[in-house]
């Protein structure tokens, strides 16, 4: 028999049960990788907005480019910022335990019976910071509905050249 012709029949009959090996062993595909890295990119994004929003509510805090409430009773629409603070904190806080857990399969290279473990951990994870970004839009938005209804209803005294009008 010819040694090349003996080599390739080799090499025909080892490289499908080679994968097959490979999947006995617990090395993960490269579809598993894959999806581990997009929850964690989606995960990343999310913490990404969460940072975004509670700069830009600071911004609206100590900004002075826009009307604000004169009356103290009408600055308590800016209590909703408290809740939204921290939905948004405990959603980076849940992004960092996604990716703690996406670190965790990348450097145990776990065998498939532990993989679940992983799977449930980020998908947890991911849900959770998922439902707290929800929840922190939503105190902003009450608190924008609020602000649009003082600004259009609410008339403060008009001042010209530091004077009340």
């Amino acid at each position: 028999m010819n040694p090349l012709f003996r080599t390739v029949a080799l090499a025909f009959v080892l490289l499908p049960t080679s994968r097959v090996c490979a999947a006995d062993l617990g090395v993960p595909s490269d579809h598993e990788s894959k999806v581990f890295e997009g929850a964690v990119s989606f995960s990343q994004g999310l913490s990404g907005w969460a940072l975004l929003i509670i700069g830009a509510s600071i911004v609206t805090l100590v900004g002075t480019s826009y009307r604000r409430p004169r009356k103290w009773w009408a600055r308590l629409i800016y209590l909703f910022f408290l809740p939204g603070w921290y939905f948004l904190v405990r959603s980076m806080l849940s992004g960092v335990n996604v990716q703690r857990a996406y670190l965790g399969y990348l450097f145990s290279n776990p065998p498939p019976e532990k993989l679940t473990l992983f799977k449930g951990a980020i998908n947890d994870d991911a849900l959770l910071q998922i439902q707290n970004i929800k929840l922190a839009v939503l105190c902003f938005a009450v608190w924008l509905l609020f602000y649009f209804a003082w600004w259009l209803w609410h008339t403060d005294p008009e001042t010209q050249r530091g004077h009340l009008v």
